[in-house]
């Protein structure tokens, strides 16, 4: 679990970095949309919801 949120989160700074440069250029609403899509994946994480505790 705990790769996976890595890779999420490294594929969520991939796609800020295109999403803040394209609402610099024009700002239309589906890159705002885009925006707050990414504050919600740092935002999950951030969080400690889930633990990775290994199963016997």
């Amino acid at each position: 679990m705990k790769e996976i949120k890595k890779m999420l989160l490294g594929i969520a700074i991939m796609l800020a970095v295109i999403v803040f440069h394209l609402f610099m250029e024009d700002g239309f609403l589906p890159d705002l949309i885009a925006i707050i899509g990414l504050i919600i994946v740092v935002a999950g994480y951030i969080s400690k919801g889930c633990t990775d505790k290994p199963t016997q």
